[in-house]
Parts: C-alpha cells; sequence; structure tokens
C-alpha cells in the first residue's frame, strides 16, 4: 500500500511539472522565438542597423566597428590595413 502511494504522489508531482512546464515552455518559446527577434530587427537603433546592412550585404565592407565615439575615431586606417594584410 505504501508504495503505491507513494508512486501515486510522484506521478501527481510530474504531472503537476508538466502542466506547469509546457505553457511557460510556450511562452519561452513564442517570446523569445518570435517577438523579441522581430522587435530587435524593427529597432531604429543605428548599431542595429548597422549590422542588418553589414549582414544583408547591402554595405561593401569586410569589417564592421561598432562602439563609442572613441572605437570610431581612434582607429587608424593604415595601420588596421596593414594589420589584416588588406
Amino acid at each position: 500500500m505504501k508504495q503505491q502511494s507513494f508512486f501515486n504522489q510522484i506521478n501527481k508531482l510530474l504531472i503537476k511539472l508538466f502542466v506547469f512546464l509546457i505553457p511557460v515552455s510556450v511562452i519561452f518559446i513564442v517570446f523569445f522565438g518570435f517577438i523579441f527577434p522581430k522587435m530587435i530587427l524593427n529597432s531604429k537603433d543605428a548599431n542595429i542597423l548597422k549590422w542588418n546592412q553589414f549582414y544583408n550585404k547591402t554595405i561593401n565592407s569586410d569589417i564592421l566597428i561598432l562602439g563609442s565615439s572613441t572605437a570610431f575615431r581612434g582607429i587608424n586606417p593604415t595601420i588596421l590595413a596593414s594589420k589584416l594584410n588588406k
């Protein structure tokens, strides 16, 4: 009798876990698989727009440097080209 009761409790626990985890998993997949990426791609952030242009090949470049003004102004194209053998 005690063994049956124990297995019944385990079965109830597993059912409760599945009933909880399935909706949470579906919500997680929908949000992070569809909604969040759409929000990022439709964002008007300058860095995201540059990355999209880089990946869609609308920018004719081999390297994309994003960052603060220090990154933008602190790059010497001659040194960069020599390091990259370009």
